[in-house]
């Protein structure tokens, strides 16, 4: 197993917070097919940017979160949103999108112009 496999297997480890032999085992498959899966070179200066986006969009969250428990949102919207072909920056797209607590991404345009459609809440048209 390589290096990034191993990280993989930490991962798979901590998120289930399970160290019996079978989850090991399927967290092992999972690692090692993950690590044969192509490779999609993101320079440090990349990581760091999205990291800076996802810091400064967590007190819009929770001013979302905190908002949507005090005043109602009633009114729910799809609407497609434009988007880049670049796998990198769909993804930083759609993860932004998803961390907030109004919106989510429920569809990607593959096969047009890399749009996303979102679903979103609102309190009243217009907002």
């Amino acid at each position: 197993m390589t290096g990034a496999a191993f990280l993989s297997l930490g991962f798979w480890l901590l998120m289930t917070g399970d160290f019996t032999p079978d989850n090991i085992l399927i967290g092992a498959a999972g690692a090692a097919a993950a690590a044969r899966l192509p490779k999609h070179r993101v320079s440090l200066r990349r990581y760091l940017l999205m990291g800076v986006k996802v810091l400064a969009m967590i007190p819009s969250a929770y001013g979302q979160a905190l908002k949507m428990m005090i005043l109602p949102h009633r009114r729910e919207t799809t609407e497609w949103e434009p988007g880049d072909m670049d796998p990198w920056t769909s993804f930083e797209q759609i993860f932004i999108i998803t961390l907030t607590p109004r919106t989510l991404v429920i569809d990607t345009d593959q096969h047009g112009k890399g749009r996303v459609r979102v679903h979103s809440l609102k309190r009243k048209v217009g907002t």
